[in-house]
């Protein structure tokens, strides 16, 4: 009887822990969110948020049962559980995206 009660026991972490991981996996919205914060331009909500829908755009999402993987511009990977993303980020990483958004936009005004 100790060993079914520990059995059953064991089973309702493990299921609960499992829960726990798939209920606060981040999304692709929270990742831009995140990006955005740890990047803040200090131009405004609105700013702000046109940079967040440019790091959707350029994000890529892997979602998997317990966890995230979202790649930037196929360059940066970041890893999202348990509600956090673990990933290098840097000023330097921003600006140069920043960089390559501002050539491309350079690049399109002049096309036309």
């Amino acid at each position: 009887m100790k060993k079914l009660i520990r059995i059953v026991f064991t089973f309702l972490i493990l299921a609960g822990l499992g829960i726990l991981l798939i209920t606060t996996r981040p999304s692709e919205h929270d990742f831009a969110q995140w990006y955005a914060e740890k990047n803040e331009s200090g131009l405004g909500s609105f700013f702000d948020d046109a940079f967040i829908a440019l790091v959707e755009a350029r994000t890529e999402t892997s979602d998997y049962l317990v966890f995230s993987i979202f790649e930037l511009d196929g360059e940066e990977r970041y890893v999202g559980i348990l509600g956090n993303i673990f990933g290098r980020n840097s000023a330097e990483q921003a600006k140069q995206t920043l960089d390559r958004l501002i050539d491309q936009a350079r690049s399109t005004i002049s096309g036309q």
